[in-house]
């Protein structure tokens, strides 16, 4: 006999399998050389032979080596058998020759060791196997201590098998928590329990088995492919409990049905959180019906994990063709910390259709909430027909359906959304909670459940899971969903009043009923004014209905009420229309009509009722009032008012006064009809800028989403997600959406994020979801604005180079503290870039820096912006562009041009580019000032203006660029990469400096040096017009030059396309280089800088030493300097004799210095009257600086204090007193204490002297000829011990009545400094007196934030006082009864400021210097 062939070429792991398999040929004699067919058995009392196999492995064997030549059915008795069984892939298998194992009840266990062979039963590739009543134990019926313990395992394309009333047994054990124990796993990995790929097996059947134990109890995982997931999977019928975390856990699969499972966990301690069922990414298609879900922990015990009945991850997976049917299950005794019945977590196209969720735990006590349904994210998602019931006990809130964000196109109607209990709220919708019924269905402009009840099922029988309602109110409020044709039982749904809930069911008899089918007018479209309300009533209960009561509440007012009486009754399961007597009027945008039904033949039954939102065009002022009630003219938010313009459009200009914020939501607006040039939305924040508080997130980033929305306002507003982690814009254009204004608004996009997907200011796409794809905003707007943050400031993506945005304009608006790009401008023709602010100084964690990025744009204006501070916190090694153009090639006539722009502070360790040219055509940089002066060298090179890559029409003229920035790799004022590109360049100023490594221009791969080089290069092309001069700019803070050389150096006349300059002067012609036109100035001194003295001062004399420079056009010859302190009387000196040439420094020093005692001081020094003459330009004369003298005033003898009764005093800052007749102290091992001096004319020979704190550690007396002469020590006493207080002393050895010094010092030498007091009485007995006793730190400090002030003993409660220098109290807060506490100086200006400490008769003061 022949046999068969493969029908799939085998795997290398199959072909090893089938050679293995010869090894047996002599156990098996002949028929290990004939294929296998027929009815054979495995019983291990018989020997291997004829049609018997000992064993499961020999049975393996024979079929891996053979393979089967029809239909093989294997029979199991005996047992149990401890062993591994493993088939490969089988010979001559199909659909006709099927393997069947009978099981017959009989056991195979085992407990590997072997990581790669974890399975008891493994179909390794083998495919038509059947495996029937079998019972899998990877427990060694709970004795196993192997590392691993799958029961089940199929992989490598095991296809079209079967397993089947079978029951499969992993472990329970409370410590095994690994995934190396599971119940059955179908996957494409041996070692990882969820590893998908392209050898996952299709066409699985897993029917009616009994799973117990595993980390899963059934693992399905597929191909690992969203375009090709795994088909055929067919889950039904099992039993699965005491998992450790998921009953069922699938992924990557097509079309899967799940029906009829039972998964509990009624036994398993120490376990995870609960997944009924956890359907993960790639799944699509599938079919979860009629199964339990149901206790997740065990009766009675305490855990500290959550339970999920229905769990879903699947994201775009599904689609409107291949939804996620979610059907008919029941989902009950949830319990744990937190309790979901279905969450729906980034799932799109998922549909959750007549499911009954029962979460009812009395036993909690935590803080953690119970929700029925919960979704994140997740496009056309739809909720009907269900039943939610809550009561859950604890402290946490409760939730029927929670929505956590944005829900474009989500769907929940014809619900039951019921429960009890002071924690429970029918909905929650992104930040707000909805108490009742008729709350939620207020939300979202009146979005969700309008034809939903909130009614007690009145289940048969929870405990014995007997879900079935028997309310009448259920019974026929369903709407018909044709993808469900029958329920939880098999039963058929009716085709037009179907029940809620998983169950079809009857009423208990005799029991009227009535629900609401519809309302049928009035009916959208409507305009305002009378409209008649009519309804569609439905008798649902089981005898004619004689009568019944409707009711009406239209817009909040009080209802209308009506009582019908059909004639002759109305029928069992029959419907009728009625029409109200009263009309209602529609006015004019957002309108509420609730119907109710009642009282049906006079019963007390629950009603029913519809509710059903209607809206006319807007027109006129309305209000955003979250603090009012909602009315036709107020909004109670955002949410709301979109929903409104959403829905009606408008009917003439339209008005959105924001009041009363912040404001928790998204305001996210779709097309709105009716809008016009002169038909506007506007949404203005007012002069609070009213706040827009949003956080973002993957799917819904926008906290101001305008989808296809034309002609609209944004004013006044403050927008924010700074505190968004990674997903944040706050305000995005998606689609066609044309003609808007962004103005006057501040947008903080998220502060710390870093991904570029979705993170911006303001963002122009294509996509809801990502920050540039192409889309258009033709017409827009920005305005003033201040932006900050986002991984964008702004990205204006149009939507491609053959369909350009047009007309976009940004203006006078601040970008700052982004990640990546400040302006992002690709696909537009026209658009304006004027006038910007451009920064990123603040932010520490940066990527590269690009201050505005085009790219395929034409007709291009970027004018008079200024691009600044690239990494000045960040100390990034990353590039940094100011302006950078990748092809963007303009044409003639069309060229973009790049004008009278300012950059600089252009400081970056990595390249840095002030403008940079990317093969782009047709570009015109004309007058741009591009300064790169950081004294901080670079890692790599500075280029001031840099072009690559082939392109033509380049023009580079007017302007002026300094690069003196050290670079390891090089300076260049210019450096023009691509030799064939045609360019334009003269009339610039290209000033290097004399620092090493600094050229004027890089050609190609050669540098030029100097500009007389450069001139002479590619045969004298580039700048014979230009200079090398220093602009001499006014001051450090401005960028307007002084140099003569830059005055009239420009092109021979005006540039047509400049007719200002960056200030709108008009220029001369010729005009001047650079951003700037500027006047020559004859006689101008600069203070360039204060050179001496510096902080801290030294004890002494301190010399006053500054440098100024000559700004002015003629010599200086002669000029004055004066400097004063904290504003006093000045000190002047004249300089004459002087030849300084332009733009020349030199030093000076005034002869008289500053001596100064302890204190802090602002010294202000001013230039003046250089050469004689008055100075037209007094901006740069003066400079100032905050100076502090640390050392105490007695920190020598001849400066020492009076003793008094008491001082509280300090020796902190204080020196070694070096004196040749002071001898070293006697008393302490210090050589050189830092002491302060007290003088004291003692009336005995002996007298005690009072002093504490551990800076006081040893005190010296002498007698003296002068306070510099004739020292004698006449008593020394130290404490002994480091940095520990000497006490009180009796000094001895004293002469009455003579002058006495004292010095007190730490014990050693190296104790710390610091605060304590010495008096002539105790100090219990005296009250602090000196300002001494209070000490600030730091200080100085800075303006805004917190310093602390410590006091020698806390004095009781009190005030601290701020007092400016104007003597004006700018702030008190409460003096605590402590030696130390924090005081606040946010809000501060910075300054110098007495801090006043009061408290009782104790006034302490402090004088307190807050630098910006």
């Amino acid at each position: 006999m022949q046999t068969p062939l493969p029908t799939k070429r085998p795997s290398l792991v199959r072909r090893l399998g089938l050679a293995a398999g010869l090894s047996l040929v002599t156990l098996l004699g002949a028929r290990a050389q004939t294929a296998l067919s027929g009815a054979y058995t495995i019983n291990n009392a018989q020997a291997t032979a004829g049609t018997n196999f000992a064993s499961f492995t020999d049975a393996a064997a024979a079929l891996n080596t053979n393979g089967v030549s029809g239909p093989v059915t294997i029979t199991v008795s005996g047992g149990p058998y401890t062993e591994q069984f493993s088939l490969n892939q089988l010979a001559g298998s199909s659909a006709a020759n099927r393997v069947t194992i009978n099981g017959g009840g009989r056991t195979i266990q085992f407990g590997s060791n072997t990581s790669a062979q974890r399975a008891v039963v493994t179909l390794n590739g083998a495919d038509y196997v059947t495996i029937n009543n079998l019972l899998v134990d990877a427990t060694v019926g709970g004795t196993s201590t192997a590392t691993y313990g799958w029961g089940v395992q199929l992989l490598n394309n095991s296809d079209n098998n079967v397993l089947s009333n079978c029951t499969v047994t992993a472990t329970t054990a409370a410590a095994s928590t690994s995934t190396n124990f599971a119940g059955i796993v179908s996957n494409a990995s041996t070692t990882s329990l969820t590893g998908t790929g392209t050898t996952a097996s299709q066409n699985l059947t897993l029917q009616n088995n009994a799973v117990v134990g595993g980390y899963y109890g059934i693992a399905v995982l597929g191909s690992g492919s969203l375009t090709a997931p795994t088909p055929g999977v067919q889950i039904t019928g099992n039993t699965v409990r005491d998992c450790y975390d998921a009953g069922l856990y699938i992924s990557y699969l097509s079309g899967a049905q799940v029906i009829g499972n039972d998964v509990s966990r009624p036994n398993r301690t120490g376990a995870g959180s609960f997944y009924g069922i956890n359907m993960t990414v790639g799944t699509s298609g599938a079919t979860v019906a009629k199964n339990r879900f149901h206790q997740a922990f065990p009766a009675g015990s305490t855990t500290t994990s959550g339970s999920y009945g229905i769990y879903l991850f699947t994201l775009a997976a599904a689609t409107s063709t291949t939804p996620n049917i979610i059907a008919n299950n029941l989902i009950y005794d949830m319990s744990g910390v937190q309790a979901y019945g279905i969450f729906n977590g980034s799932s799109d196209n998922c549909k959750y259709y007549y499911n009954t969720i029962d979460i009812n735990d009395q036993a909690n006590t935590g803080t953690g909430g119970g929700f029925g349904f919960y979704q994140t994210t997740g496009l056309n998602v739809e909720f009907r027909n269900n039943i939610v019931r809550m009561s859950r006990t604890g402290t946490g809130l409760n939730y029927a359906i929670l929505l956590s964000s944005i829900v474009p196109s989500f769907v929940s109607n014809n619900n039951d959304l019921v429960g009890s209990g002071s924690t429970y709220r029918t909905g929650y919708y992104q930040t707000t909670p909805y108490a009742t019924l008729a709350d939620w269905m207020m939300a979202n402009g009146g979005s969700f459940d309008q034809s939903s009840l909130s009614v007690d099922p009145q289940f048969v029988s929870v405990s014995t899971g007997n879900l079935r309602p028997t309310a009448v109110a259920l019974n026929g409020t369903a709407a018909p969903v044709a993808a469900v044709a029958d329920d939880f039982t098999g039963a058929t749904r009716s085709t037009t009043a179907p029940d809620l809930g998983a169950y079809e069911f009857s009423p208990p008899a005799n029991t009227p009923g009535v629900i609401l089918r519809s309302i049928d007018s009035p009916a959208p479209p409507v305009t305002t004014g009378p409209r008649t309300v009519t309804v569609t009533i439905l008798n649902n209960g089981n005898v004619p209905l004689t009568t019944v009561q409707l009711a009406y509440v239209f817009n909040n007012a009080a209802a209308v009420t009506q009582t019908l009486t059909p004639a002759g009754g109305l029928a069992v399961g029959a419907t009728q229309s009625f029409s109200f007597t009263t009309p209602v009027t529609l006015v004019s945008g957002r309108n509420g009509l609730t119907v109710t039904a009642s009282a049906p033949n006079g019963s007390t039954a629950v009603s029913s009722g519809l509710s059903k939102t209607f809206y006319t065009p807007m027109v006129g002022t309305y209000t955003i009032n979250k603090q009012a009630a909602g009315s036709a003219t107020n909004f109670i938010g955002f949410a709301e008012a979109a929903t409104t313009l959403n829905s009606a459009g408008i009917a003439g200009s339209v008005r959105l006064n924001v009041l009363n914020g912040p404001y928790t939501e998204q305001f996210s607006l779709v097309q709105v009809s009716g809008v016009s040039a002169t038909d506007t939305i506007v949404v203005d924040g007012g002069a609070g800028k009213q706040r827009l508080s949003y956080g973002g997130t993957s799917g819904q980033p926008a906290a101001v989403l305008l989808n296809g929305t034309d002609y609209l306002t944004l004013q006044n507003l403050t927008i924010d997600l700074a505190s968004s982690p990674q997903y944040g814009i706050g305000v995005s254009l998606v689609g066609q959406a044309v003609n808007n204004r962004i103005k006057n608004c501040a947008i903080l996009a998220p502060s710390t994020a870093t991904l570029t997907t979705a993170n911006a200011g303001i963002a122009v796409s294509g996509s809801v979801t990502v920050t540039a794809s192409g889309g258009d905003a033709s017409g827009l707007r920005i305005e003033n604005d201040s932006i900050s943050g986002g991984a964008y400031g702004i990205s204006l993506t149009g939507i491609s180079t053959t369909s350009r945005s047009t007309n976009v304009r940004v203006t006078g608006t601040v970008v700052r503290n982004f990640f990546n790009y400040g302006i992002y401008l690709a696909n537009h023709s026209g658009a304006r870039i004027i006038g910007n602010n451009i920064h990123r100084e603040n932010r520490v964690s940066t990527s590269t820096f690009w201050g505005i990025y085009v790219a395929g744009c034409v007709g291009l204006a970027i004018e008079r912006n200024r691009i600044h501070d690239p990494n000045t916190a960040s100390g990034s090694a990353l590039p940094a562009s100011g302006i950078y153009f990748t092809s963007t090639s303009g044409a003639a006539g069309t060229e973009n041009d790049v004008v009278n722009n300012l950059i600089y502070n252009f400081f970056s360790y990595g390249t840095t580019y002030g403008i940079s040219n990317s093969a782009s055509s047709f570009a015109r940089y004309y007058h741009n000032t591009i300064v790169m002066d950081s004294p901080s060298n670079a890692q790599t090179a500075n280029i001031g203006f840099y072009q690559t890559g082939a392109a033509t029409g380049i023009d580079f003229l007017n302007n002026l660029v300094v690069v003196t920035q050290p670079a390891a790799q090089g300076r260049y004022a210019l450096n023009f990469d691509t030799p064939a590109s045609s360019i334009t360049s003269n009339y610039n100023d290209l000033y290097v400096g004399p620092v090493a490594n600094g050229f004027t221009c890089r050609y190609g791969n050669t540098n030029y040096a100097t500009l007389t080089d450069w001139r002479a290069a590619n045969s004298a092309a580039y700048d014979q017009n230009s200079v090398a001069a220093t602009p001499a700019f006014i001051n450090a803070a401005s960028l307007v030059p002084t140099s003569p050389a830059l005055d009239g150096a420009g092109t021979a006349t005006t540039l047509t396309r400049v007719p200002r300059d960056f200030a709108n002067t008009l220029r001369t012609s010729p005009p001047d280089l650079g951003a700037y036109e500027f006047n020559v100035v004859l006689n101008d001194v600069e203070l360039a800088s204060i050179d001496a003295p510096t902080s801290p001062l030294t004890p002494g004399n301190n010399p006053v030493t500054v440098t100024v420079r000559n700004l002015g056009s003629t010599t200086l010859t002669s000029l004055v300097l004066s400097y004063t302190l904290n504003g006093g009387t000045p000190v002047t000196q004249s300089f004459t004799g002087l030849s300084l040439a332009f733009a020349a420094t030199q030093q000076f020093t005034f002869t008289q210095g500053l001596t100064l005692s302890f204190g802090t001081y602002t010294l202000a020094v001013t230039a003046s009257l250089p050469s004689g003459l008055t100075d037209p330009t007094p901006a740069n004369n003066t400079r100032s600086v905050t100076l502090q003298q640390l050392t105490p005033n007695n920190d020598e003898p001849c400066g020492a204090l009076s003793l008094t009764a008491g001082l509280a005093t300090t020796n902190a800052n204080s020196t070694f007193t070096n004196l040749a007749s002071i001898i070293t102290p006697a008393c302490s091992p210090a050589v050189s204490p830092q002491d302060v001096w007290f003088t004291w004319t003692p009336t005995t020979a002996s007298a005690p002297l009072y002093l504490s704190g551990a800076p006081a550690g040893m005190v010296r007396v002498f007698t003296a000829t002068t306070c510099t002469t004739g020292f004698n020590q006449v008593f020394c006493q130290a404490s002994g011990t480091a940095n520990t207080a000497v006490g009180n002393v009796t000094v001895t050895g004293l002469t009455p009545r003579r002058l006495h010094y004292v010095a007190v010092s730490g014990y050693a030498s190296g104790d710390a400094t610091g605060a304590f007091s010495i008096g002539l009485t105790p100090l219990a007995n005296r009250p602090l007196v000196a300002s001494t006793a209070l000490t600030v730190f730091p200080n100085p400090s800075t303006a805004g934030a917190s310093v602390t002030l410590r006091l020698e003993k806390a004095l009781g409660t009190g005030t601290v006082t701020f007092i400016n220098v104007l003597g004006q109290v700018v702030r008190q807060q409460p003096l605590a009864n402590a030696a130390e506490q924090a005081v606040i100086t946010q809000g501060l200006p910075a300054g110098l400021y007495t801090l006043r400490v009061q408290a009782g008769s104790q006034t302490l003061t402090h004088k307190l210097q807050l630098l910006p």
